[in-house]
């Protein structure tokens, strides 16, 4: 059993380490002014810019905590001395035609960007006896939870009210976002992968169409709404904090003694931040500042099944981040393959030690909506983005009533005989941040399809365990991820996606099997 007792940042742990980077970064500024060489500018320069990027994760972290006013001051002094030493040297950068600021175009919707546009919504409590329910993880519980179909509908509303309101705002922002970045033709994965799990995702969109079917029947209802989708017909039992780092022990000491006492000392350190406290920072992440900090961990723990495969999501970010050597950023799909690794094993470990034919039911349902939502709703989302980074470029009016139309067209191909015409869902498109990071929604599903196969082999193969924990220790290596692919000998083929959809099919079957029995 883990020491479960410390659930917040050690603050004088994580404050140590100011004096290191601030005189770092006050050294490297001030021997700017001594440097002529063109070379040696340019590194030094590349250096203070990746020490200011540390910095700002640092300072993200503080402020979670509540700690950093006092580092506010020091900071704005070094940016000064450090734009100062910029011109001191733009002659002789402008001589190499070298330009280390990013200009941005001048627009009155770029004066905000989507995060604080949203970060400043509220939302109302669907529940008039409940006006303290007014947070977005609260309304998402209750459409997901809730047996009262009229409680799911008006949470579902509250919960789309500020983007609705919004609207208009929102959509000039993201179409003016991608004139600027289109990215159709420059697709950070090959083109012919996101196409074959585009194309082997619609071969299967029948196995979505049984999932929305049993659904219906349970409920009882003609026509689905979107706001049933989310929905468990099994509802989640309650985990405590405890009971969660007990089932995430259990479920990867088979990768190794080194990764479960990673995770209790990183306990014992005060380096995860787990329940929710006021004012903390909403969501969930793991940081990792650089090799001589260490990562950090933070998560608003709520008791249930999202909160416990959340936390084991960003406890297999800390696992690789810990196990790395290397102090470059990983690549966003390999930082996503193993946090979603980690999940996948927890589900199979709660799969293969359910107790009652009922839990059983309730993690089978939970496997399954974890592959509607990173498959069959990624895989849409991507095609979206195909196409608004196809059309806005080359589209001399493309307004927000253009958006709303073409996400809708992409929920009707995919959610058959689900009402959308007149539901808040066809304003979903702004509820997805990923859209202003072309193609992000793409890693999920590629890294849910990749850890499908990574799990069902470390399950059964010590010799590919081995290859896994090795690749994890060089994971900051990896320019690309068909490398890392290569050193575990597997692809992303028809034959791997076929796999995947086939393991989903057993999963609906057995989920059949259970209701049936209830």
């Amino acid at each position: 059993m883990l020491n479960a007792n410390s659930y917040y940042w050690d603050v004088c742990g994580l404050t140590k380490y100011k004096s290191d980077f601030l005189s770092d970064l006050k050294n490297d500024i001030a021997s700017l002014y001594t440097t002529h060489s063109k070379k040696e500018v340019i590194l030094k320069i590349s250096n203070i810019n990746k020490n200011f990027n540390n910095l700002k994760l640092y300072y993200r972290l503080l402020k979670d905590i509540g700690e950093h006013d006092y580092i506010e001051k020091e900071v704005t002094n070094l940016k000064e001395n450090y734009k100062k030493a910029i011109v001191f040297h733009q002659n002789l950068l402008a001589r190499n035609n070298i330009n280390f600021s990013k200009t941005k175009k001048s627009n009155s919707y770029h004066s905000l960007n989507y995060k604080e546009v949203v970060s400043n919504f509220t939302f109302k409590s669907p529940i008039p006896e409940r006006e303290d329910a007014v947070s977005k993880p609260y309304l998402e519980q209750e459409i997901a939870n809730s047996k009262n179909r009229n409680h799911r509908n008006k949470a579902f509303q509250q919960l789309y009210t500020p983007y609705i309101e919004n609207y208009e705002r929102l959509s000039y922002m993201m179409i003016d976002f991608i004139r600027d970045n289109y990215q159709t033709n420059n697709i950070t994965f090959q083109k012919d992968i996101i196409y074959q799990v585009i194309s082997g995702t619609k071969e299967h969109i029948y196995l979505l169409e049984r999932l929305l079917t049993i659904k219906k029947e349970f409920l009882q209802v003609t026509t689905l709404e979107p706001y049933d989708l989310p929905f468990y017909i099994n509802p989640s039992e309650k985990i405590d904090i405890e009971k969660a780092f007990y089932i995430i022990h259990n479920s990867v000491k088979f990768l190794g003694d080194e990764i479960t006492k990673n995770i209790d000392k990183g306990l014992k350190e005060g380096r995860f931040d787990i329940l929710p406290k006021k004012e903390k920072y909403p969501g969930a992440y793991c940081v990792k500042i650089n090799n001589n900090i260490g990562s950090y961990l933070l998560t608003n723990y709520h008791s249930d099944l999202d909160s416990l495969f959340t936390l084991a999501h960003e406890i297999g970010h800390y696992i690789s981040n810990d196990l790395d050597d290397g102090d470059r950023k990983v690549i966003t799909i390999l930082s996503e393959v193993n946090a979603i690794v980690t999940e996948l094993i927890v589900l199979k470990y709660l799969l293969n030690n359910a107790n009652t034919i009922e839990e059983k039911g309730m993690y089978i349902e939970y496997y399954i909506e974890f592959f509607r939502e990173n498959i069959f709703s990624q895989v849409m989302f991507t095609e979206f983005e195909i196409d608004i980074h196809t059309k806005i470029p080359n589209t001399a009016y493309f307004e927000p009533y253009h958006l709303k139309e073409l996400y809708k067209q992409h929920l009707r191909n995919y959610y058959i005989n689900t009402n959308i015409e007149n539901s808040e869902e066809a304003f979903g498109f702004l509820r997805i941040p990923h859209l202003f990071t072309p193609f992000y929604s793409f890693n999920y599903s590629l890294a849910f399809l990749l850890g499908i196969e990574i799990v069902n082999n470390l399950l059964i193969d010590k010799r590919f365990l081995k290859k896994y924990v090795i690749s994890l220790r060089k994971i900051s290596q990896y320019e690309d991820f068909e490398d890392f692919l290569k050193d575990l000998n597997i692809e992303i083929n028809n034959e791997t996606i076929k796999k995947s959809f086939s393991e989903l099919s057993s999963l609906i079957n057995d989920f059949e099997f259970v209701l049936n029995k209830n």
